[in-house]
């Protein structure tokens, strides 16, 4: 398997890599101004601009692979626990239970889905919009697509119908978290 990295840590190596990658494009920005700045008898001899440049270049394409290796870090050990809440939910619900109970509150493991993703997503609002956005769609496409495979597994041998209400709840447990969570 990949490496295990805590959400904690890997967020933070995404915030700092892209820092480290804007500091970069801002120092070649202020060198190449210095450049312009000397006059014409003064900028032959200085070739030494135009390699702190190419060097800012490089480091600056290092932060950048280092944070979308970092952003794949981060993705996998969200995706994880989302699947270690939904491999519990599905071994704990019951198809065909004895009885349902009556109530409008989802499933146990749907709340525990939620509060999970609540608590994690707020923890992300220094990460740039578009890696937000992709872990928002990433995670809510992932439980969608577990949602819909559930009743098609082949270990459920009967549905029964009270359990389409179980099954509503939660969903609309989900959506509603959805519809709440607005990307900043």
């Amino acid at each position: 398997g990949g490496q295990k990295v805590p959400i904690q840590l890997a967020l933070q190596i995404c915030v700092n890599t892209e820092v480290m990658s804007q500091s970069c494009e801002q120092l070649m920005s202020y060198v190449g101004s210095l450049y312009l700045n000397l006059t014409p008898g003064e900028k032959s001899p200085v070739t030494g601009i135009k390699t702190m440049q190419q060097r800012i270049e490089r480091a600056s394409e290092v932060f950048q692979r280092a944070r979308s290796g970092t952003e794949d870090l981060l993705f996998a050990a969200v995706m994880a626990k989302i699947n270690e809440i939904m491999d519990r939910g599905s071994a704990e619900f019951e198809w065909a239970p004895s009885s349902v109970k009556q109530g409008d509150q989802a499933s146990d493991y749907i709340l525990d889905l939620v509060a999970y993703l609540q608590s994690t997503f707020s923890t992300f609002v220094s990460l740039p919009t578009h890696v937000r956005e992709a872990l928002h769609y990433k995670a809510f496409n992932a439980i969608a697509h577990r949602l819909y495979q559930q009743p098609l597994s082949s270990s459920v041998k009967k549905i029964f119908f009270n359990v389409f209400q179980k099954l509503d709840r939660d969903l609309h447990a989900l959506e509603t978290f959805a519809l709440d969570t607005k990307v900043p």
